[in-house]
């Protein structure tokens, strides 16, 4: 009698233990790798089209060269983009001109038109997305030494 009550004993907190494990386990999931590795893999994407685009002086013929000419340079800018980005990649890029006398610091945003893929980025999308900001001083004419800070952002649909 004295075993059978051990044996019963046993059992219940056996039950009580798994049943507390699996309801600890649903509260605190772990992260999803693949959520972070895709948000990496975004960012890592970002820098190496702001790099490209830096290292080709591009920035300096499409964004500076279209302000000083007055032309389109956002649709320019937003093929750009297209090209070299890989399929399924949504996009949203603002240039801003920074200005810096004794004491403030003051952005100007250039682009007046969106520089993006996607009608509504902020609404459409749902996952992550990778925010970059890139800081580029133009070295060549025809405005040397202007500085130029642009907001990247990348996103997967879905």
């Amino acid at each position: 009698m004295r075993g059978q009550a051990r044996l019963v004993e046993m059992i219940f907190t056996s039950f009580i233990i798994i049943s507390v494990y699996l309801m600890v386990q649903q509260l605190v999931r772990p992260p999803d790798i693949l959520e972070i590795r895709e948000r990496d893999e975004l960012v890592k994407l970002a820098y190496n089209v702001l790099d490209l685009f830096a290292s080709c002086r591009l920035f300096e013929n499409v964004i500076v060269q279209g302000i000083v000419n007055g032309s389109n340079w956002e649709d320019h800018m937003k093929v750009m983009l297209e090209q070299t980005l890989p399929p399924n990649t949504l996009f949203s890029m603002e240039v801003y001109n920074v200005t810096v006398d004794n004491i403030n610091v003051t952005l100007t945003r250039l682009d007046t038109k969106k520089i993006t893929n996607v009608p509504s980025f902020d609404e459409k999308i749902h996952g992550h997305i990778a925010i970059v900001t890139y800081t580029y001083v133009t070295l060549y004419e025809p405005r040397r030494g202007m500085i130029l800070y642009i907001t990247l952002k990348l996103a997967r649909p879905g």
